[in-house]
């Protein structure tokens, strides 16, 4: 979301056009603050949000009402207090107190509670999938860490006291133990004797195969493909031209949704509109889009300066109007001959 263009449109007789003179524009496509650029801007927020479920920004205006600066929130200062008598809501902020729905601008990700606008983190949701990888990761270190030896018990033809025994397993542990002691001799004194035990190998758990379902499990929450995530264990090349249609679909759409009408919501005039370019993600080869491109300058609803501007080259003289291919002409024209 931080790298596809968001403008601000405006309807008009004509169509839409990109409204540059609105003060909403300059916080999205140059600086929402003084501190942030656009693009690092809406990294946060979109990072919080899927983070914590929620992410609030300060609406600064001046006296006139005009929009000055978006400035973030943290959320963990927040909370939500609601009068219900009259069913209304406002958010609280640690250090600025009380603030209105009209001064914060909320964008919610999930679920929401039982107060209708806080949401629920999605990754407190799914804790205990996010719980058993970690299980996994901390398990594969652990044995990694003792050089992948298998355990091992030491017999002692005596008896010995709880103490001894202590000092020997400590003793033993610290010499053959980690990685570093790996292949190093053993050596057993008064007569003791060593025993492997049955190894608990990472492949009979099932290890690997845990560890890609716990990408997949990722994956679900937030509704990203695997290939993204870098299991490319079952990506073919037809599947994940298929995956990002679905990534767009299912997933960016969403985020583009959600950032479109809280914007609208808060800061837009009525003739006003928030467009997100999901195109930018999807596009293809040089060679593709230029046969994209071709195909629409000769289908005549695309002129060729348009598909110049997709390029960003500059227009050329003539070449704003659309080309009508010399096989095709216009139904009723005067010059047509005659059945």
């Amino acid at each position: 979301m931080a790298k596809v263009p968001l403008r601000v449109m405006r309807r008009t007789g004509e169509g839409a056009i990109e409204d540059t003179s609105s003060g909403v524009w300059r916080l999205f496509d140059q600086s929402p603050n003084v501190e942030q650029s656009g693009f690092e801007f809406r990294r946060l927020i979109t990072s919080s949000y899927c983070k914590t479920g929620n992410a609030c920004c300060l609406i600064q205006k001046n006296g006139r009402g005009d929009v000055l600066q978006l400035l973030p929130l943290d959320t963990g200062s927040m909370s939500i207090v609601v009068d219900e008598e009259n069913g209304t809501y406002n958010y609280q902020h640690a250090i600025l107190g009380l603030l209105e729905p009209e001064e914060v601008l909320h964008f919610r990700f999930g679920l929401v509670d039982e107060t209708g606008v806080w949401a629920y983190s999605p990754i407190q949701r799914a804790r205990e999938s996010l719980s058993l990888a970690k299980a996994q990761e901390k398990a594969g270190a652990s044995v990694y860490r003792n050089a992948a030896t298998p355990r091992m018990a030491i017999k002692h033809p005596g008896s010995l006291s709880d103490k001894a025994s202590a000092r020997l397993s400590e003793q033993f542990s610290r010499a053959h133990a980690g990685p570093e002691s790996a292949g190093r001799a053993i050596l057993l004194e008064e007569g003791m004797s060593c025993d492997v035990l049955p190894a608990l190998e990472l492949e009979s758990q099932q290890y690997i195969a845990g560890r890609e379902f716990q990408i997949q499990e990722v994956c679900r929450i937030f509704g990203i493909p695997a290939p993204l995530l870098s299991d490319l264990s079952r990506a073919t090349y037809s599947n994940v031209q298929s995956l990002m249609r679905a990534y767009i679909d299912g997933c960016l759409s969403h985020h583009a949704a959600l950032w479109a009408a809280e914007i609208r919501y808060k800061l837009l005039a009525p003739d006003q509109f928030i467009d997100i370019d999901l195109s930018y993600v999807q596009r293809g080869s040089f060679q593709d889009e230029i046969g994209s491109l071709s195909t629409a300058i000769n289908s005549g609803f695309m002129t060729p300066n348009e598909a110049r501007k997709r390029l960003n080259l500059q227009p050329l003289p003539g070449l704003d109007s659309p080309l009508l291919r010399k096989d095709t002409g216009v139904v009723g024209d005067g010059d047509a001959d005659e059945l």
